[in-house]
């Protein structure tokens, strides 16, 4: 038998203007280093902020419905002829005779 968590709409409060002002400039390195010390200030006192919020306030609990999910199959791993990391051989593509990872794959086939 198993549980569903699942994350309560209502668990983290209403979003902070100031936090969600910086956040969507931070993407942009649009911040001056005050308002960036001041991004991570808020995102250190929101991340306490979740973390003290009790569980049953934060998740509910559920049945789970249908069935268990069987468990992933386990692939072998393979070198990327790009970036010689390793990567799942079911996440690989062929180009030009080199077996790739998909962002080696997508950063040559865009040339």
């Amino acid at each position: 038998k198993g549980i569903r968590l699942v994350t309560r709409p209502d668990a983290f409060g209403e979003p902070d203007p100031e936090f969600e002002s910086l956040r969507e400039r931070l993407g942009d390195e649009d911040l001056t280093p005050e308002e960036r010390a001041r991004f991570w200030e808020l995102h250190a006192a929101r991340s306490r902020q979740i973390l003290d919020i009790p569980l049953d306030e934060l998740f509910e609990l559920k049945e789970p419905e249908g069935k268990i999910p069987r468990h992933a199959r386990v692939m072998d791993s393979v070198t990327c002829e790009g970036c010689s990391e390793q990567v799942m051989e079911t996440r690989t593509r062929r180009f030009e005779g080199k077996t790739l990872c998909i962002p080696c794959f997508h950063q040559l086939e865009q040339r």
